[in-house]
C-alpha cells in the first residue's frame, strides 16, 4: 500500500506537508496549554499525518469495488510480503510518539489498532483507487501494537516502573470493546469479504484452460475433418460441476464435445450424402470401428454392435453400440454414420458411466398386464427394458408401446418401474440425439 502510493500518486509529499501544518498547528497549542512536550506533539501530529495521507489519499487506479474487502494472503506468504512489511513500519513511528506523549500504553495500542481497522473500511466505502483487504488491516495493527511495546519498554527502563495505570487499563478496554463492536458490525453488515488471490488463481486457470480447449479442439478437427477445414465459431455452455459442452462450427461440419472429459459428444458432417464410393459393408463396418475404439474405447467396451444400412441416407451405414447389463440396457449411446468410401458422416454419443441399479423384480408379462390396466389401452409390447434417470435417480424402467385394439396409428408409450410396477415419467436424455446436433453460446 505505502510503495504503491508514493509510485502513483507525485504530490503525496506536498499533501503530507499540507496535513501535517494542519493536525501539528492544534496539537502545538494543546500540548502548550497542557504542559506536554510541544516538540513531542509536533512529531506525533507528523507521524499520523504521514499514515492519513499515504492511506486516505484517492489512487490513480479510478473506482474500484465499491464495500468489498479482500481475505489476503496465507500466513506464510504474508510474512514474506514486502507490502505487509512496509505496512507494519508504517503504524510504528505514530504508535511510539503516541505512547511517549500520553503515557497511556493500552489506550494508545486499542486506539492503534481502530484506526487500522476504520482506514481499510474508509477505503472499502470510497474504493477511489483505494483497495480494503484484512492484510493491510493485520500488518497495521501489529505494527501500532509493536511500536506501544518498544516505547513501553523504553518507558519501563527509563523510569523503573511500568507505565501501566488502572485508568489507563479502564480506558483502554473501553475503547476496544466499543470499537470492536462498531467495526465488527461494520464490517460484518456493510462489507463483502472476496479471495483474491484465489479468484486470480481462478481466472489464471480458466485462461489456461481455455487455451487448452481451444488446442484440443483444432486438434480434433483437423483429425476428424482434415486439415484443409478451417474454424469458423466456437462454443462453450457450462454444465455445472466444472463440466462444460464445446462446439466448433467449421467449413466441413460441427462437433460437440464435453470437457474435462475431452468426449466427442456429436460430429455432424455438412456434406450429409454418400460419397458414392465401393466399399463393401463389410469395410465400412471397418472404418466405424475403428474411428469407434479410437475416439470411444471406454464406450465399445462389453457393448454389443449393430450395423445397418441408413434408409435416408442412400449408401450409408449406420453403426451402434449398447451396452447391457442384467438385460437393462444401459444409458450409455453411441451411433455412427459412414459413407461408403468410409468417411464419417455424423455421430451421437451418450457417455454416461453405468450406473448402479436395483434388481429387476417385474417381469416382462406382468409389466405388459400393468401397463394395460394403468392406461386402459390393450395390445401391450414392451420395447425393451432400459435405464432412466427419474427424479435424479438411475432406475431400470419397461418401456411399453400400448394402441388401441385394431389400431395401428392410435398409439401411447408409457415406462413402468421394473422395481415398482408404478408407472414413472422419466427425465429426457442429456445427450443431443441423432440427427440434431447440439447448441451452445458463442465464445
Amino acid at each position: 500500500m505505502i510503495e504503491a502510493s508514493i509510485n502513483a500518486l507525485p504530490g503525496l509529499v506536498s499533501l503530507f506537508v499540507v496535513a501535517t501544518v494542519l493536525l501539528g498547528l492544534p496539537a502545538a497549542l494543546i500540548a502548550g496549554a497542557k504542559k506536554k512536550p510541544i516538540a513531542l506533539s509536533l512529531l506525533f501530529a507528523a507521524t499520523l499525518a504521514g499514515i492519513l495521507t499515504v492511506t486516505m489519499t484517492p489512487g490513480s487506479r479510478g473506482v474500484g469495488q465499491v464495500r468489498v474487502c479482500d481475505a489476503g494472503l496465507p500466513f506464510d506468504a504474508f510474512l514474506t510480503s514486502e507490502s505487509a512489511q512496509l505496512n507494519f513500519l508504517l503504524f510504528v513511528p505514530m504508535s511510539v510518539t503516541a505512547t511517549l506523549l500520553f503515557r497511556r500504553p493500552v489506550s494508545v495500542a486499542a486506539g492503534s489498532v481502530a484506526l487500522a481497522f476504520s482506514i481499510e473500511l474508509a477505503q472499502a466505502w470510497i474504493a477511489e483507487g483505494r483497495a480494503c483487504t484484512y492484510d493491510d488491516i493485520t500488518a497495521n495493527a501489529i505494527g501500532g501494537v509493536g511500536g506501544v511495546l518498544c516505547a513501553t519498554v523504553y518507558l519501563w527502563v527509563k523510569k523503573r516502573q511500568a507505565p501501566f495505570t488502572l485508568r489507563d487499563t479502564l480506558w483502554g478496554t473501553g475503547v476496544a470493546a466499543v470499537a470492536g463492536a462498531a467495526l465488527t458490525a461494520a464490517f460484518h453488515f456493510s462489507i463483502t469479504t472476496v479471495d483474491g488471490d484465489a479468484r486470480q488463481n481462478q481466472a489464471q486457470q480458466k485462461f489456461r484452460d481455455t487455451d487448452q480447449q481451444d488446442q484440443w479442439m483444432n486438434r480434433t478437427v483437423a483429425k476428424i475433418f482434415g486439415r484443409q477445414a478451417e474454424v469458423t465459431e466456437t462454443g462453450i455452455q457450462e454444465l455445472g460441476h466444472g463440466r462444460w459442452r464445446l462446439t466448433a462450427s467449421t467449413t466441413r461440419g460441427e462437433i460437440s464435445a464435453l470437457w474435462p472429459e475431452r468426449k466427442l459428444e456429436s460430429v455432424w458432417s455438412k456434406n450429409n450424402k454418400d460419397d458414392g464410393g465401393n466399399l463393401t459393408d463389410a469395410e465400412m463396418k471397418t472404418a466405424a470401428e475403428h474411428f469407434a475404439k479410437e475416439w470411444f474405447p471406454d464406450e465399445v467396451a462389453g457393448s454389443k454392435a449393430k450395423f445397418r444400412a441408413v434408409v435416408e441416407q442412400h449408401g450409408a451405414h449406420l453403426l451402434n453400440y449398447r451396452r447391457y447389463v442384467h438385460g437393462v440396457m444401459m444409458p450409455m449411446r453411441l451411433d455412427i454414420i459412414v459413407t461408403t468410401s468410409g468417411r464419417i458422416m455424423g455421430v451421437t454419443a451418450q457417455t454416461t458411466t453405468d450406473p448402479s441399479l436395483p434388481k429387476v423384480t417385474v417381469t416382462k408379462k406382468e409389466a405388459e398386464r400393468l401397463a394395460e390396466k394403468a392406461s386402459e389401452r390393450t395390445d401391450a409390447n414392451p420395447v425393451s427394458l432400459l435405464a432412466r434417470r427419474v427424479s435424479g435417480s438411475w432406475r431400470p424402467l419397461w418401456m411399453i408401446g400400448l394402441k388401441t385394439h385394431g389400431s395401428e396409428e392410435n398409439t401411447e408409450t408409457v415406462f413402468l418401474d421394473a422395481v415398482t410396477g408404478k408407472r414413472v415419467q422419466p427425465q429426457k436424455p442429456e445427450a443431443p440425439m441423432p440427427g440434431q446436433p447440439g447448441k451452445s453460446g458463442l465464445r
